[in-house]
């Protein structure tokens, strides 16, 4: 059996599992992805635009509203992993 490789059948979106262990694996993973992206964008500001908006090279008002925007980006993204965590959790029966 050495060199075989199992092929999965085709299948359309609409009839994978949501509970399957692959799924809540790449659905992590994607979420995990975006806030440690985010909060990658989030450190940059933070280390090169800060001292530059203190000194008045960089518009306050838009340094202010990008980083308001980038932290709303992280909570959205760490709220819809616990919700989905939690909603796998709950549901004891299968969805079609």
């Amino acid at each position: 059996m050495v060199g075989e490789r199992y092929v999965l059948p085709a299948v359309e979106n609409d009839q994978l599992r949501s509970e399957s262990a692959i799924w809540r694996l790449v659905s992590g993973s994607m979420i995990g992805t975006l806030v440690g992206t985010s909060i990658a964008i989030l450190t940059f500001l933070l280390f090169f635009l800060y001292p530059r908006s203190l000194s008045g090279e960089v518009n306050p008002a838009l340094f202010q509203t990008t980083i308001t925007v980038i932290l709303a980006a992280i909570f959205s993204f760490g709220a819809s992993a616990l919700y989905r965590s939690h909603h796998h959790h709950d549901s004891g029966k299968e969805r079609p």
